[in-house]
Order: C-alpha cells, then sequence, then structure tokens
C-alpha cells in the first residue's frame, strides 16, 4: 500500500509542476503579447498623429503661397489669424478634418512671431495626451519676413 501510495504522489506531483510550468509559458506569451501590442498602438497613435499635422500644414488656409505658387512646409501668419475665425464659423467641418487637436506654433527668433500662436483648439477632457512637433517656416506677408519655428500639434484620445 506505501508503494501505490508513493508512485500517486509522485504522478500527482509531476502533474502538478508540468501545470505550473504550462501556466508559467502562458503568462510570459500574454505579458509579451501585452508589451507588443502597446508598443504598435503606440506607433499607430504617433502615425496618426503625423497625418493630422500633414493635413493642417496642407491647408490652403493655412499655406504661403508665392505667386500663385504653394509652399511646402511654410505657414503665412496672416492666414493664421484668419483661419482662427474662419475654425470659430465652421467648427464642425474642421473638427471632422482634424480632431480633437490643439495646434499652436512657435517662433525660434521671436521677430514675427512674439509668443506661441494657438491656431486650432478641441480639447478632449480626461483623456490622454500626445505630443508632436514639427519644423515649419513662417512668414509674416506685413512686413515681408521669413523665419523658421515649430508646429506643436497636441493629440487627445
Amino acid at each position: 500500500m506505501k508503494k501505490a501510495q508513493l508512485e500517486i504522489m509522485q504522478t500527482v506531483f509531476v502533474t502538478l509542476i508540468i501545470i505550473g510550468l504550462f501556466a508559467f509559458t502562458i503568462i510570459f506569451v500574454v505579458l509579451m503579447q501585452k508589451s507588443s501590442t502597446d508598443k504598435k498602438m503606440q506607433y499607430f497613435q504617433t502615425l496618426s498623429q503625423a497625418k493630422q499635422s500633414q493635413v493642417l500644414k496642407f491647408l490652403p488656409e493655412l499655406q504661403c503661397s508665392f505667386n500663385n505658387i504653394a509652399v511646402s512646409d511654410c505657414l503665412d501668419l496672416l492666414k493664421v489669424v484668419s483661419f482662427k475665425e474662419k475654425v470659430k464659423e465652421n467648427e464642425l467641418f474642421y473638427k471632422s478634418i482634424l480632431g480633437n487637436l490643439n495646434v499652436s506654433v512657435r517662433s525660434f527668433d521671436k521677430s514675427v512671431l512674439k509668443k506661441d500662436m494657438v491656431i486650432y483648439e478641441s480639447i478632449l477632457q480626461n483623456s490622454s495626451i500626445t505630443h508632436f512637433e514639427m519644423p515649419v517656416l513662417l512668414y509674416d506677408v506685413r512686413i515681408n519676413k521669413k523665419e523658421f519655428g515649430l508646429l506643436i500639434v497636441d493629440s487627445y484620445g
């Protein structure tokens, strides 16, 4: 009887060890998948934000033009001021294009733009924020001066 009990106990312990190793392996694989998924979500969120900022930079309402030729990566500051008023009039249209963003412009050499200027603001409360910056050329038509700046995009969601 003792020999049979020992064999049963041995079988039970081996089975428990195999089940424990199997559970540990499953937990490890699930955690690795979660980590990979989080990285992919962050990548796609950054990609989506870059797309939104590209849409913003190529809006004719903001883009510089010289002799009726549009210049990429250039924001006309006079058009930016006008755009802020257009957004107030057509808020739903611009929200469908841009989504929940806070967009502002910062000048490197404070001669054209003295402080940061908010271009578009649609803040979603109690949500995560992703910060993204892109270099742009700022052009002031009134004084015919260009300078480098940053297009700062904060995405909510």
